[in-house]
């Protein structure tokens, strides 16, 4: 029995730790992309993002480029409780990116992370690319070395990503403008139809303990 399993919830708990739905977010809706921005500059998640926007309206601006597709996690109360960004490959490739997953530090440790992420995969399968292309193949990247990281690739790995490689001395962390640290990525891929086949055997864990169909 995992751990998640073995831990007691509260209905209202339950409630509010299931991902319902994941869908884009409306970047020309202020509120909405105060609540993502502020899930990605909360102390409990910056550290696992680089370049973050400093304001709302440069978050716009970001989520308005073509190719870029903000999609926000909501639970049974309507609540968004996370957020995630499907960034659409160069002409004539293929590496689709999913890039600043995140969940509210409010609902951590709950699942939600899981279901926002099989859905968000889902989405991302389901629709074209901003130029029309299907995408194939979707890629990932993990920040190594900050608090948490290893629990977000065993999540990777549980929902099929693979070909792992990593890159060194990839990504900057900065202070008042200097460089203090480079730190170490994982970067792997994730297949539509490894993705297809999965959705065919495996279920996302609620919070509840039991099991719900990806297409349910």
């Amino acid at each position: 029995m995992s751990s998640l399993e073995e831990l007691t919830y509260t209905p209202e708990e339950i409630i509010r730790s299931t991902v319902t739905e994941v869908r884009e977010m409306n970047w020309e809706n202020p509120q909405e992309v105060e609540t993502y921005l502020q899930f990605l500059t909360d102390p409990v998640n910056c550290q696992h993002f680089t370049g973050l926007p400093a304001t709302v309206e440069d978050f716009q601006i970001a989520c308005a480029k073509p190719g870029v597709h903000p999609l926000v996690a909501e639970n049974m109360r309507g609540e968004i409780v996370g957020g995630m960004i499907i960034r659409d490959a160069e002409p004539q490739q293929n590496d689709h990116f999913i890039e600043r997953v995140v969940v509210d530090s409010g609902f951590q440790d709950r699942g939600v992370g899981r279901q926002m992420l099989a859905r968000g995969i889902d989405w991302a399968f389901a629709n074209p690319a901003w130029d029309g292309r299907e995408r194939i193949k979707l890629d990932i990247a993990v920040i190594m070395n900050v608090a948490g990281w290893e629990r977000m690739q065993h999540l990777v790995e549980s929902l099929g990503f693979g070909n792992f490689w990593t890159l060194i001395e990839q990504v900057d962390f900065t202070e008042e403008g200097q460089i203090v640290e480079r730190k170490k990525v994982i970067r792997s891929e994730l297949l539509r139809s490894r993705w297809n086949e999965l959705r065919q055997t495996n279920f996302m864990i609620t919070p509840a303990g039991t099991t719900v169909p990806y297409n349910a």
